[in-house]
């Protein structure tokens, strides 16, 4: 299914290819989001008692919830990609935001994840009204969290992974699904579309020769 909207020179981008880097930053929540909970069970649940045999309704059921929290969590990316032109996407600067954005967001799932374990090994608890009071008082949180907890290693390992992980991403050239820079040509000779994708909408009737 391909749906086009074209305003002269600045196409907008609607089309399934368009959205290649919101699939594939949803697939690394979701992954990283389970791996969380096998974490936590691995490195607390096993000792508290809980059974193997929970693990396919504790990750089935957090596998729905993350589904949830991803619809709007990757709303902002999805507008973007979806109403930023055509020629935005296809530029150096617009590759070079989406690939930056990629790596914060990624260093951003890291951090959560990190920041759970330690926050479950001192709380026996995931994220809850204690983290509320962690952000109400920052500069006293992070003086102790910084004299108890290995910080520096952590965030340049964090750092490290988030630059793989784009890396990864342009390698799998999801900024090029967005731009789309081979597949609209492409599918613009396909459809019989290549002249409307470069004019603005307007459809030129010819008569039939005979």
């Amino acid at each position: 299914m391909r749906s086009r909207v074209f305003s002269g020179a600045g196409s907008l981008c609607i089309d399934a290819a368009c959205f290649r880097p919101l699939w594939w930053m949803a697939g690394v929540f979701l992954a990283l989001s389970a791996a969380t909970r096998l974490m936590l069970w691995g490195c607390f649940g096993v000792e508290a008692h809980v059974p193997a045999l929970r693990l396919p309704a504790i990750l089935s059921l957090g596998a729905l919830n993350d589904i949830v929290e991803a619809l709007y969590l990757f709303v902002p990316l999805a507008l973007y990609l979806a109403l930023a032109p055509v020629r935005w996407h296809r530029s150096g600067a617009g590759r070079a935001l989406l690939l930056g954005g990629i790596a914060l967001m990624v260093a951003g799932m890291l951090f959560v994840t990190v920041a759970e374990y330690f926050f479950f090994e001192e709380f026996d608890s995931r994220f809850n009204l204690v983290a509320v009071d962690y952000l109400i008082y920052p500069t006293e949180v992070i003086g102790d969290i910084r004299s108890e907890y290995p910080v520096a290693p952590l965030l340049t390992a964090i750092a490290v992974i988030a630059r793989l992980a784009q890396l990864a991403a342009h390698r799998s050239d999801p900024a090029g699904g967005a731009a789309a820079a081979r597949g609209w040509a492409d599918a613009g000779d396909r459809c019989g579309h290549r002249t409307v994708a470069r004019r603005p909408a307007v459809v030129l009737a010819q008569p039939r020769r005979q």
